[in-house]
């Protein structure tokens, strides 16, 4: 076997050492990811620079904004699916036709949900928790993101099509694009330079509504361009209900998902407003802080979605466990050295971030309560990626509205009652732990079942060294 042969059947899905495996498919991704939360993070210096008030208006503004996306990527989870089984099957005509439903949808949904929210603005702000100061920071920033959301309508709608056709690394290429455009756009717009004024909070929207803008009309120009795949063209567009009803079938329950994780959003940050503004803009540096942390372990479980299903569906059981346990212990050990950098450098970051100590020092104490159980949170991520790969989505569904709606709402409503604002960063890392707790039971289970196809008798548990081997072979990385 030569060498070129040796390092191909490393990496090769089927026969390759896992670990291999693993790093080939996560690392793009991982990348990807870690570049994309730096950029998030660069945003949050420019908006720390404005002042507490403003970050905090923006941190109450965001449930409105990620609404936006919801909808969008409900759609598109929806058309996704239905696309590429019509794809599959070479019907280009009837993909076409999906394609429109798949638009049109979209902006049914959009003109349903943001035109009322963008007319009630006033009176939907004050329930997410924003005072006379901060409404009307919010309220301007909302102005300028509700109309340029249309833009991100085409970029996740387009977006998904091209990724049904296989095409991953033009999307993810746009959405990175779109965040540097974006970060490079905001000290300009924001704090003025030359002629151009500085807009403030409204600089932070014109920032993202351009870079959406530029990247919509480049996204518009290769899908014109094409000569193959979806084309949109106009007369392959026939209105049917029952593509409609297949559509809204996946779309409307990542919607519900969606849209419970806005409702909490939104919930807790009216709670975290009755602690004044500087809580608020603290959560909105700790929750990009923590989000940088993370993505390590998240991108890792990218590369174990693909090898996780293919060894279920080959029914290589031990292949598939040697996956989990890798994929587990590898994300413990990247969250335990994220975890390190948090709990000894907090101040250090911030410092960074914001020249304003009383949010610093808030935000400080706040991210290492928030972060105290950090590292669960890989085993939580490698626990909702199998149960997709093992094709249980509702399941994986159900228990996140579980961490969301019965842990966390209640612990953090409850501690905050107690502790106060302390309270609160107790009750996100409470959540991270009593959710491990909880889901062991299950996942003890879905590990048992992993093994049915290769069962073996009691007694053999106890001779020959079996239990040593199937560790062993797990562990073989």
């Amino acid at each position: 076997m030569s060498k070129g042969e040796v390092f191909i059947r490393a990496y090769d899905m089927a026969n390759g050492r896992v670990i291999l495996v693993l790093l080939r498919l996560s690392l793009p991704a991982m990348a990807g990811m870690i570049i994309f939360a730096f950029l998030n993070l660069i945003d949050a210096f420019y908006l720390a620079r404005l002042g507490a008030k403003e970050l905090a208006a923006l941190v109450m503004a965001a449930p409105a904004k990620i609404l936006i996306n919801s909808l969008a990527s409900a759609t598109g989870a929806g058309l996704f699916s239905v696309l590429g089984k019509t794809l599959g099957g070479g019907d280009y005509p009837r993909a076409n036709n999906i394609a429109w439903h798949g638009l049109i949808l979209s902006l049914f949904y959009s003109a349903v949900i943001l035109t009322p929210g963008y007319l009630c603005m006033e009176k939907i702000l004050p329930l997410l928790g924003c005072d006379a100061e901060t409404l009307i920071l919010s309220k301007d920033y909302l102005h300028i993101i509700f109309p340029g959301s249309v833009f991100t309508f085409i970029l996740i709608i387009f977006g998904n099509v091209l990724q049904s056709e296989g095409n991953t690394a033009f999307p993810s290429f746009l959405i990175l694009a779109g965040t540097f455009l974006t970060v490079l756009f905001d000290p300009f717009l924001i704090f003025g330079y030359g002629r151009l004024p500085a807009l403030g909070l409204k600089g932070a929207a014109w920032a993202s509504v351009l870079s959406d803008v530029i990247c919509a009309f480049i996204l518009l120009a290769v899908v014109r361009k094409r000569e193959t795949g979806i084309r949109w063209r106009l007369r392959d567009f026939n209105f049917k209900f029952p593509i409609m009803s297949s559509i809204n079938k996946v779309a409307i329950p990542v919607l519900i998902m969606e849209l419970s994780a806005v409702f909490v959003m939104a919930w807790f940050s009216r709670h975290l407003a009755l602690f004044g503004y500087a809580a608020v803009a603290a959560y909105g540096l700790i929750s990009r802080v923590i989000s940088l942390s993370q993505v390590p372990a998240y991108g890792l479980t990218q590369g174990l979605m693909p090898l996780a299903a293919y060894a279920y569906g080959s029914g290589d059981t031990d292949r598939l466990k040697a996956a989990v346990v890798q994929s587990v212990i590898l994300s413990l050990l990247l969250l335990s050295l994220s975890w390190l950098v948090l709990q000894i450098f907090p101040r250090q970051l911030f410092l960074l971030l914001s020249g304003d100590p009383v949010l610093t020092v808030t935000a400080e104490t706040g991210l290492c309560l928030a972060s105290l159980f950090i590292p669960l949170r890989g085993l939580a991520a490698v626990f909702f990626v199998v149960l997709q790969a093992l094709g249980k989505g509702a399941t994986a569904m159900g228990f996140a509205l579980f961490r969301e709606v019965i842990l966390f709402i209640p612990l953090v409503y409850y501690l905050s009652s107690v502790a106060g604002i302390n309270g609160i960063w107790l009750g996100i890392a409470l959540t991270d732990l009593l959710f491990c707790g909880l889901i062991s039971p299950y996942g003890a289970k879905a590990w048992y079942n992993m093994g049915k196809r290769d069962a073996v008798r009691w007694h053999s548990l106890i001779k020959g060294g079996y239990i040593w081997k199937r560790s062993a072979a797990w562990l073989k990385f």
